[in-house]
């Protein structure tokens, strides 16, 4: 997975179920307005009735 300007998207997980991913925006710099705004995704997919939740390793992913 890429970002807008062609760089991966940073990722990490807990582990168990939730997993967060964000983007540095155009400038690659923390913070910034406009294009240069990072921006972040946070999942919990964890559910109730399972028991076992397949374990993700923090890193980040190229296709």
């Amino acid at each position: 997975m890429i970002d807008d300007w062609g760089r991966p998207l940073h990722w990490q997980s807990d582990g168990e179920s939730v997993v967060r991913v964000w983007s540095l925006g155009r400038d690659d710099k923390i913070g910034g307005d406009g294009e240069d705004e990072d921006w972040e995704f946070t999942f919990d997919g964890k559910l109730a009735h399972l028991e076992e939740v397949t374990k993700i390793k923090t890193g980040e992913f190229v296709p």
